[in-house]
């Protein structure tokens, strides 16, 4: 029997995630932000590119006032992270004295999003928090405090809703981690 992602035409991939429990956890994170942020007009940062399908749906879930904005960073080669981080874009509005929520598709290492929150930080934010659709804490090897988790992983390269390997399978609308022939 053919999974779905393999009907659509990708590699055969194990789900981790079906597009329906990313749903319910997406609901649960805009609960938790609603509640901290709700009267606070927050600016919602996405870093480009794999945040994309996960802020879309979280400001959605947002019933109030904000603001969205988006920075693209580039710190893996394949599947592999360099460990050096490159700022690509930065921020186009300004985040002094604003309350900020970084939006992340995955932080594993912990290299990039401590960069990003070191240069967030040096920009005055009345508050700065962090989101994250998956945590791989096994993986850090930099801490940094998340807020908000949507998913804590072990292991596996995961891609879809987002999450690429060489640019591709972001269009996926589940998440999946590829076996061995994908890579």
């Amino acid at each position: 029997m053919k999974t779905a992602t393999q009907t659509l035409g990708f590699p055969e991939m194990d789900e981790l995630y079906s597009a329906n429990h990313i749903a319910s956890v997406v609901d649960r994170l805009a609960q938790e932000i609603s509640l901290d942020l709700s009267n606070a007009n927050p600016i919602l940062v996405g870093v480009l590119n794999g945040s994309v399908p996960f802020l879309a749906d979280l400001m959605r879930k947002l019933q109030f006032p904000l603001e969205i904005a988006y920075l693209a960073i580039s710190s893996y080669h394949g599947n592999k992270s360099t460990g050096q981080v490159t700022m690509l874009r930065d921020l186009e509005s300004t985040v002094s004295d604003r309350h900020v929520v970084l939006v992340e598709d995955i932080v594993d290492t912990g290299t990039t999003a401590t960069y990003l929150v070191d240069h967030l930080s040096k920009q005055n934010p009345a508050s700065l928090k962090f989101c994250s659709l998956i945590s791989k804490q096994r993986q850090r090897k930099t801490e940094v405090h998340l807020d908000y988790v949507g998913f804590e992983l072990l292991e596996g390269y995961v891609v879809g809703y987002g999450l690429d390997f060489q640019h591709q399978y972001r269009n996926m609308p589940s998440i999946s981690v590829l076996k061995d022939g994908g890579i």
